[in-house]
This record gives C-alpha cells, sequence and structure tokens, in this order.
C-alpha cells in the first residue's frame, strides 16, 4: 500500500513573492491632495479672471460716461451759441438739459478719478475745465441777458473762449488713451489666468489619466497574482484531496483488515471454547456421572453438593455454547442467515424479556461475508437497544430487492439526538464501516422519546442480483 507524500514544501515556495503595491490610503490620500491642488489652482483663476472682467466692465463704464460728458459738454456749447445767435429759445431749453447731464458727468468722472479708472490728474484738471467752461456759458448767458453786447462779444473773442473745446477734447483723448493701456493690461491679466485655467485643467487630466493607467496596471498585477496564487491553491487542494482520499482508503482498508482479524480470532477463540473447555467440561461432567454411583447419594449434604456441582457445570457449558455462538454464529455455516437470525432474536428475547417483531425473507445470499455483515448488524443494534433503549418492543425487518438488501432494526426507546452521540460510540461507527465497505449506506434515525431506528442499504453481488430478482418479485407483487 502506497502513500503519497504531503504536499511538499517545495510547493508553497513555489508561490510567487506578492509585488509591493500602494496602500489604497495612499492612494486616495494623493488623489486628495491631487484634487485640492486643481481646487485650489481653479479658484485662484477665477477669481484673477472675475478681478481682470470686473476691471474691464469697469474701464468700459467709465469710457461711456466719459464720451457721455463730452457729448454733453458739446451739446451745451453749441446750443448756448446757437441761442446767442439766433434768439431761439428751444435752443437755450436744450442748453440747460444738457448742463443738468453734466452736473451727474462731472460726478461720474470724480468717482472713476477716485476709483483709479482714469488718470487722476488729467479727470481732475478735466473736471476743472468743465467747470471753468460751465462757468464761463453761464456768464456768456447772463451778459446776453442783460443785453451787454460789448461784454460778450468781448468774452467771446478771448483767447480762452476761441478754444472752447480744444482743450477738453485734448484731456478726453489722454483720458481715453490711459484706459486703453489699463484695458489692455486688463485682458493680458484674464488671458493669462485663463491660461492658468488651461494649464490646470491640462495637468489635471494628465495626472488621472497617469493616476488610471496606474490603477488599471495595479489591478492587473493584482489579478495575474491572484490567478496564480489560485493556481497554487487549487494544486494544493488537489494534492490534498489525492492525499486524504489515499489516507481514507488506507484507514478502510485497515478497518478492514481489522475486522478480518478480529473475525478470524472470533473464530478461533470461538474453536478454542469448543473444543478444549468443552472437552474439559464434557469430561467432568462424565467424571461426576461415574462418581454418583461410588459415593453416598443417602447423606443430604454430599448429595445436594454433587447436584449442585452438577447444576454448575450445566451453566457453565450453556455459558460455553452462547459464548461460542457470539463469537462465531455456527448455526449461520450450518442453518443459514435466517436460521442464525431467528437464534439471535429467540436468545435475545429470553435473555431481556422484549417483544420481538420479525419480518424475515427466505435468504440465501450466497456470500458468506454479506450474511456475516448482516448478523452482526442486527447483533450490535441488539445489543445497543438492551444497554441504552429501555424500550418494550423491538422489530427487524430484512427484506431483498433486485439490487440491494435492506435490513431494519427499530424500537420504541427513549430515542436520542444522533447530533450529541459521542464519537467515542464504536458501536454504530463499526456499523457503518461495515457497510460502507460493502458499498452501502447506514442511517440512523432517532428523536427523544420517539424510539431508533437504524437502516442499512446494502448492494447486492451482480451474481446474486440477477438470481435474487424472480424471487424478490414474487414475495413483493405488485
Amino acid at each position: 500500500m502506497t502513500e503519497s507524500p504531503r504536499p511538499a514544501a517545495a510547493d508553497r515556495r513555489a508561490l510567487p513573492p506578492r509585488r509591493k503595491m500602494l496602500d489604497p490610503r495612499v492612494l486616495f490620500a494623493m488623489a486628495v491632495c491631487v484634487a485640492i491642488a486643481f481646487l485650489g489652482l481653479n479658484e485662484y483663476a477665477y477669481q484673477g479672471a472675475r478681478k481682470a472682467a470686473e476691471t474691464d466692465y469697469g474701464l468700459q463704464e467709465h469710457r461711456t460716461a466719459l464720451y457721455k460728458l463730452t457729448q454733453s459738454l458739446f451739446i451745451a456749447q453749441a446750443s448756448l451759441r446757437s441761442y446767442l445767435l439766433s434768439d431761439d429759445e428751444s435752443l437755450l431749453e436744450q442748453h440747460r438739459q444738457a448742463l443738468q447731464s453734466l452736473s451727474s458727468d462731472i460726478e461720474q468722472l470724480e468717482l472713476a478719478a477716485m476709483e483709479q479708472g482714469l488718470d487722476r490728474e488729467a479727470a481732475l484738471e478735466l473736471r476743472d475745465e468743465v467747470v471753468y467752461q460751465i462757468t464761463e456759458m453761464e456768464l456768456a448767458l447772463r451778459l446776453y441777458q442783460q443785453n451787454r453786447m460789448e461784454a460778450l462779444e468781448f468774452l467771446l473773442s478771448s483767447d480762452r473762449s476761441s478754444g472752447l473745446f480744444q482743450r477738453p477734447a485734448t484731456l478726453s483723448q489722454q483720458l481715453l488713451a490711459y484706459q486703453d493701456d489699463k484695458k489692455m493690461q486688463s485682458r493680458e491679466t484674464l488671458q493669462g489666468f485663463l491660461g492658468i485655467s488651461r494649464v490646470g485643467v491640462a495637468l489635471l487630466t494628465l495626472v488621472a489619466l497617469v493616476a488610471f493607467w496606474l490603477y488599471l496596471r495595479q489591478i492587473s498585477a493584482r489579478k495575474a497574482e491572484d490567478m496564480l496564487v489560485q493556481k497554487h491553491l487549487e494544486r494544493e487542494r488537489d494534492a490534498l484531496e489525492r492525499l486524504v482520499r489515499q489516507r481514507t482508503a488506507s484507514l478502510s482498508e485497515l478497518a478492514s483488515y481489522l475486522q478480518q482479524v478480529r473475525e478470524h480470532e472470533r473464530s478461533h477463540l470461538a474453536n478454542e471454547l469448543h473444543d478444549e473447555l468443552g472437552a474439559l467440561l464434557t469430561a467432568a461432567k462424565l467424571d461426576i456421572a461415574r462418581l454418583r454411583p461410588r459415593i453416598d447419594m443417602k447423606n443430604e449434604v454430599i448429595a445436594e453438593r454433587v447436584a449442585h456441582l452438577t447444576e454448575t457445570l450445566n451453566q457453565v457449558i450453556a455459558l460455553k455454547r452462547r459464548i461460542v455462538e457470539d463469537l462465531r454464529p455456527s448455526s449461520l455455516n450450518t442453518l443459514g442467515l435466517n436460521a442464525a437470525l431467528d437464534n439471535l432474536l429467540q436468545e435475545f428475547s429470553r435473555r431481556t424479556e422484549l417483544q420481538i417483531q420479525s419480518d424475515h425473507e427466505d435468504l440465501d445470499l450466497g456470500d458468506r461475508n454479506l450474511e456475516l455483515t448482516v448478523y452482526r448488524i442486527v447483533q450490535e443494534a441488539l445489543t445497543n437497544i438492551s444497554k441504552y433503549a429501555k424500550a418494550s418492543t423491538v422489530k427487524t425487518i430484512v427484506h431483498r430487492y433486485p439490487k440491494h438488501l435492506l435490513v431494519s432494526i427499530s424500537d420504541d426507546g427513549q430515542g436520542f439526538e444522533p447530533d450529541s452521540v459521542s464519537t467515542a460510540t464504536h458501536g454504530i461507527r463499526g456499523m457503518r464501516h461495515r457497510v460502507e465497505a460493502l458499498g452501502g449506506q447506514l442511517v440512523v434515525e432517532s428523536r427523544p422519546g420517539a424510539g431508533t431506528t437504524v437502516q442499512a442499504t446494502i448492494p447486492l453481488p451482480a451474481v446474486n442480483t440477477e438470481a435474487a430478482a424472480p424471487a424478490a418479485a414474487a414475495s413483493h407483487p405488485a
């Protein structure tokens, strides 16, 4: 009987070393840092772009206010000159409306200068120039209304009045040029922040792609490693299963061998008891029979001792016969399985005073090993009943079917929980091994207070199966 070695340590060493992989917590921390950096960069670019856009929008508003100021100033001057020439009241009303608009435009000009949306010095100089021209226009209008034409003519012919709109236009052009420079700077700043945002998005995309590639690479490596480990574990499992099967077969062979040795020892011991001890007991009984006529049987003490000795010898002979029958059922070899089972049940009923119900077919299995197995199953089940069951009735069934033999022993005793039976109880385990060694199955059904049933199903040998089919059909009609 060969035995395969344990899974070698070399197989375990064949397992590839685990690759060093990034800790998921490290990957998560890196992802959080990248996300925070991107959010910070994006927020910085957004705030800068928003500020540049607001500056550009403010410059546009200041530019509009400057255009409006110069336009109102031009309308005020033109309408006043036209009024002085035509004396048209509508032109005077237009002049006054332009002056009112100039008041609000001057306030916008001062506000723009304070917000540094315009060149401060040029803006204040333009404001002063506009205020001066408003004052001069009011003076000219007052002189005209007072009919002081000479003074009005002098005022209009002065050097300052001759360039009435030239100075504000120059200052306006200077302010517009300053605004153009500021606007260009603002747009360059906006473009810079948009560029930063684009670079940030590109970098984040690149980092995300690299991280995704690393993740896929790590997953692929982990899958490959898991597959190698799985194959290694499958090889070890197969090796262990082979080892278990071989060990189980070895143990089964050993158990069968031990049972054969046990039966052989029983048979040898039964022969020794029957031949040697039987001869001695028979000789002792014959000696007592020879001594009877030679001793004084009228003596009550002697007669009582001789009778007690004879009875003791008879009990010893009966005990010897029972022991020999338990060790090797002679009726099984001489009379067959049915007679051996009947003798076993009668002796069990006589010894335990239990009611026995038997349903046995006329069995001729033609296989001494199978017949001995059936006999031992019934014998072991009856022994367990007498020890533990506390039953009043026992029922045994032995039926032969075309392909298998059914053996059932049941009682109405106290029962038990099959799962709670100690593994040290060898009776049931011995029966199960006997049945499984022949390819059968043993089932023990029990419940506390509901009795116990031991049922064995044993396949019949092929030769016996063919011969038993007609007999089974006749004994069990449909």
